[in-house]
């Protein structure tokens, strides 16, 4: 018995020393340091992967993808040109003075339409592919912004087995971020970021329902100045009072007003020819009717003339929608002369004119001819503008209207 109990005391000595041992070495402290930074190592590495799975965020609570730290790998992007253009090769061909609706069918149907429509911008596509071994499941989302950091993204929602995303009505001349987020079986995310700069060019809205709607910004004067963009849109009507074609939904009359801000609605329609009157961009914007002419006529209305441009003037009036029934007649007059009053060049004067020729109907590029006939005929001055501005004196607007105007819808 003295022999079994001396074994299992010796068991619990040698113990006791290997413990001593342990103590006394972990007193020393390069090794607590060693353990804590391996300890905190770990901690790291669990962090990122953690943060890594979580979408771009504008709240800042979850990881932004544009910061790096979002999972990658999975998705292959393909991006878009840099810079990417927003309008078809119509539009330069409408640039070079080429009739664009030499080769479209004039006597189209109304389901038809939407084949030949040439007066909407051209969409920047943002495609993307999977790793092989990468199974997505759910609604692949594209998310596109102006910041980095994606405090106003705007974001579209794909089809399971989509891979691609048009998107239409970015502002020329502008650098974009974009992220493509896909959910995996797991519940993990994967998401993959990019960026891209559109050119420099004409803005075509595209609006369902609504036809030949453009700013008038990026247009270039003869001193070099350039035609601010976001102040002043021209387009068709929007509320199918003239053409019943042209009555466009209420979601369109949302994205319309979320695109522009419009807060004056310049009506160049006689109200005695539509077949109702409505307000469709409701009462946040001033609705304002004008009867107006066009071509050659507008030479004998000069009241009519004297109130646009008066209203033109009013520095709260903007941004305005300017439009008659297609847009491209009496809002084409008007427009031809309100960029002859900014010195925007007869090349680009011409070619804001001719772009409403993008829609499939009979349109005589010539026409616009008779206003600036009209203006040398008529007004002294060495150039349009001066012409232009000599007519518009003589319809009553004042000097310092003009000026105003300038001062408004032109920069640099």
């Amino acid at each position: 018995m003295a022999s079994s109990s001396h074994h299992s005391g010796g068991h619990r000595r040698h113990h006791r020393s290997k413990w001593s041992k342990l103590k006394h070495y972990l007193k020393k402290p390069n090794v607590v340091a060693s353990i804590a930074a391996i300890v905190l190592c770990i901690v790291i590495v669990v962090v990122v992967i953690l943060s890594g799975s979580r979408t771009p965020s504008a709240s800042g609570d979850t990881a932004s993808a544009a910061d790096g730290t979002g999972i990658s790998g999975g998705i292959i992007l393909q991006p878009p040109d840099d810079p990417v253009s927003l309008v078809s090769d119509a539009v330069a061909v409408c640039r070079k003075g080429s009739n664009v609706n030499s080769d479209v069918n004039l006597d189209l149907q109304p389901y038809e339409r939407d084949q030949h429509r040439l007066d909407q911008g051209a969409p920047v596509t943002i495609g993307f592919g999977l790793s092989d071994g990468v199974d997505a499941v759910g609604s692949p989302i594209v998310a596109v912004s102006k910041n980095a950091d994606f405090s106003d993204k705007t974001e579209y929602r794909l089809g399971q087995y989509e891979r691609s995303c048009d998107i239409y009505n970015l502002e020329p001349g502008t650098h974009y971020y974009y992220a493509v987020t896909c959910m995996l079986q797991d519940g993990s995310e994967l998401c993959e970021t990019g960026e891209f700069t559109t050119a420099q060019s004409t803005r075509l809205l595209k609006i369902d329902g609504a036809e030949n709607i453009r700013d008038i910004g990026g247009l270039i004067t003869y001193d070099g100045s350039t035609v601010k963009y976001g102040m002043l849109y021209r387009g068709s009507e929007l509320d199918g009072a003239g053409d019943s074609r042209y009555d466009v939904s209420s979601e369109g009359i949302g994205e319309f007003l979320s695109l522009t801000g419009v807060k004056t609605d310049m009506d160049l329609r006689n109200p005695a020819d539509l077949t109702f009157k409505k307000d469709i961009l409701g009462d946040g914007v001033a609705h304002r009717y004008y009867s107006a002419t066009s071509y050659g006529a507008i030479f004998d209305d000069k009241a009519t003339v004297r109130k646009i441009f008066a209203d033109l003037a009013d520095p709260s009036s903007y941004p305005v929608y300017m439009h008659c029934t297609y847009g491209r007649d009496r809002t084409g007059t008007v427009c031809y002369l309100l960029e002859a009053l900014l010195g925007v060049t007869e090349e680009y004067r011409s070619y804001d004119y001719k772009l409403s020729a993008l829609i499939p109907y009979n349109y005589d590029y010539g026409m616009i001819g008779v206003v600036d006939e009209g203006l040398r005929l008529l007004y002294e001055g060495g150039s349009s503008q001066q012409r232009a501005e000599q007519f518009l004196l003589s319809c009553g607007v004042k000097q310092t209207e003009l000026d105003s105007i300038r001062a408004i819808l032109l920069e640099g």
